[in-house]
């Protein structure tokens, strides 16, 4: 388990270096800094979304991987009704 000193989020920092992102996690999840945007007002905070996947009410940003127990970690947002009404951490296992 990864221990990382917590900052407090900053949207230029998120966008220009996701390699710093899993510090401004906490921070964007405790305090609910992005339930109930839009996908454009979440865009704006965020930057584009990363997902792959093609469906439009999940967006993903990649945090950091995790090569020793092989897992990619990533903020996930569900989108209700146009709006982000769940965000949380999940992980991908690596083979």
């Amino acid at each position: 388990m990864y221990f990382f000193y917590h900052k407090k989020f900053d949207s230029r920092i998120w966008k220009k270096h996701p390699e710093r992102r899993k510090y401004y996690l906490k921070d964007l999840l405790d305090n609910g800094l992005i339930i109930g945007k839009s996908p454009v007002e979440a865009e704006e905070v965020l930057g584009r979304n990363e997902s792959h996947s093609m469906k439009e009410d999940r967006w993903t940003y990649t945090l950091y991987t995790d090569t020793g127990i092989q897992r990619k970690y990533f903020l996930a947002l569900y989108f209700k009704d146009g709006r982000i009404s769940k965000a949380r951490k999940e992980f991908k296992i690596l083979y």
